[in-house]
């Protein structure tokens, strides 16, 4: 699948360099609700969702993707309003988690004898593909990794560019202050076939184009 990578242009230029992309934190992700999409109306479900999101935060971290360059509002937000870059890749299929978007908590449902979260796996494949709808602009596409396979560097971690994540383009945003030139002359030593492209607003819609 092909994905995009938003980014301000001085991360966008370090991570061409060190063919490299940032790790996200669970814990420092922008928006609170994330890993906390179920109803936490029960105290218990309020803990054990704590927790689990706790050990997660140890353990995993994720690199967001968006399925479409084109939404100009995903420049604004990840993209220093339009002053950035955009990094196409594809990715093997099965190693992203597609996120579904909706408006309403999700219930957890106990065997109240047992003790446990009834269908406990697909509550947690839910809990960490969920997020609520207004979200739903980003069409993201999430790629988990343990923390144990990145590589730590003053402090953040990271994964390196690999057969099954490999860049195919690259979009200068609409204000970007890097030439094609000049981001041509950093793929070259790093890369090979990598289509750039200089994003426009579109005329008649709102949109970014090539």
């Amino acid at each position: 699948m092909r994905v995009y990578y938003l980014t301000p242009s001085q991360y966008g230029i370090s991570n061409l360099n060190l063919s490299r992309l940032k790790i996200s934190r669970i814990n420092q992700l922008n928006d609170p609700f994330e890993f906390m999409e179920f109803n936490l109306q029960d105290l218990r479900n309020k803990k054990a969702i704590e927790n689990f999101k706790e050990k997660i935060n140890h353990e995993y971290g994720l690199t967001c993707f968006s399925e479409n360059w084109r939404n100009p509002l995903l420049w604004s937000h990840y993209a220093n309003k339009h002053e950035g870059i955009a990094l196409g890749f594809d990715i093997s299929d099965e190693i992203l988690s597609k996120v579904t978007y909706t408006n309403e908590r999700v219930n957890i449902y106990y065997d109240e004898f047992q003790k446990f979260i009834l269908n406990g796996e697909l509550m947690i494949d839910k809990l960490i593909r969920t997020k609520f709808y207004h979200w739903h602009y980003e069409k993201e596409q999430r790629f988990f990794i343990p923390l144990r396979d990145a590589v730590l560097d003053n402090d953040n971690y990271y994964f390196n560019f690999n057969e099954h994540i490999k860049l195919k383009e690259i979009i200068l945003g609409v204000r970007c202050i890097y030439t094609k030139d000049e981001i041509q002359k950093i793929t070259n030593q790093n890369f090979q076939e990598i289509n750039i492209r200089i994003a426009k607003m579109a005329p008649n819609t709102f949109e970014m184009v090539e």
